[in-house]
C-alpha cells in the first residue's frame, strides 16, 4: 500500500517503515490527532496470515 500511496502535503505521513508490527496505527493517529486537532487523520492497519 504503502509504494501507491499518494501524500501531497509535507510531514503529513505516518508510517512504522516496516520495523513496528501493525499495532502502531492507532497510537500514531491518536497522537496525530492530538498534534493537529484541526487535520481529518486516518488509519490504516492489516493483518497477514497463511
Amino acid at each position: 500500500m504503502k509504494q501507491t500511496f499518494s501524500v501531497y502535503e509535507p510531514r503529513t505521513d505516518l508510517t512504522s517503515g516496516g520495523f513496528s508490527s501493525m499495532d502502531c496505527a492507532v497510537p500514531a493517529a491518536i497522537g496525530a490527532k492530538l498534534g493537529a486537532p484541526t487535520v481529518r487523520w486516518s488509519a490504516c492497519s492489516a493483518t497477514v496470515t497463511s
